[in-house]
């Protein structure tokens, strides 16, 4: 019985490692990648390194291996997300779009519903389409109010308000922002977001409330200089 066990485990392992070795050299190299990225970024380097490059393609590789190999696995949306994911830091916004899209359309009961959600919208923006991306932002933010994305959405929504001149639509999405997250990291920025649109209706007591309040709570030099350039 022993010999038998033994063997059905070994079967098992023969057949099973490399369905899960696939994805995992896949989920690597985007690992190490988003490495390399996020490194050069605190250099001041904005351009993906070209090893990164490398890796990401690696990833995407490697992904669509699985999707071919074992069709019906249960990796298949993590595989099309990494996919999607990879795609878009190197700005190839209509693939990583069409990955989030299967995603959608084909796994409405997988775990990264809710992302490709939000990372659809995202992505459709960095394209270029904000009309579309405002909508899908806020059908989201009405679908997954506590995700873990809502506050990057409401974020986004508030730059797209303030790219187009609507100060009075900034205000309320910056707000709304602050009043879900009173304890969010990104709080002064939003109040800075506040104060210059504020400051664009000509409001100009509440402008300089503000940012004299984001001055002294700024988590970035950058920031804080700026809150207090403009306070004069």
């Amino acid at each position: 019985v022993k010999r038998l066990i033994v063997l059905v485990l070994a079967s098992a392992l023969a057949f099973g490692c490399p369905y899960y070795n696939t994805f995992y050299n896949a989920k690597r190299a985007f690992n190490e990648a988003e490495k390399l990225r996020k490194d050069a970024l605190e250099q001041g380097i904005t351009q993906v390194p070209e090893q990164a490059k490398r890796l990401y393609v690696r990833a995407i590789e490697n992904s669509a291996l699985l999707m071919r190999d074992h069709p019906h696995s249960d990796l298949i949306d993590d595989a099309l997300v990494l996919i999607g994911d990879a795609f878009t830091v190197q700005e190839e916004y209509p693939k990583a779009i069409r990955k989030y899209e299967e995603v959608l359309a084909n796994y409405p009961d997988s775990k990264w519903y809710p992302y490709c959600s939000f990372a659809l919208s995202r992505t459709t923006l960095s394209a270029g389409d904000t009309l579309s991306a405002e909508e899908t932002l806020r059908s989201f933010l009405v679908q997954y109010p506590a995700s873990e994305w809502a506050s990057e959405a409401h974020m986004l929504l508030g730059a797209i308000d303030i790219n187009r001149q609507d100060y009075n639509a900034a205000i309320d999405d910056f707000t709304d922002f602050l009043t879900s997250f009173p304890k969010h990291r990104r709080r002064p920025e939003a109040q800075y977001f506040i104060a210059e649109s504020h400051l664009e209706l000509d409001r100009h007591g509440e402008a300089l409330e503000l940012f004299e309040r984001v001055g002294k709570t700024a988590r970035t030099r950058t920031l804080e200089f700026q809150a207090k350039f403009m306070v004069g």
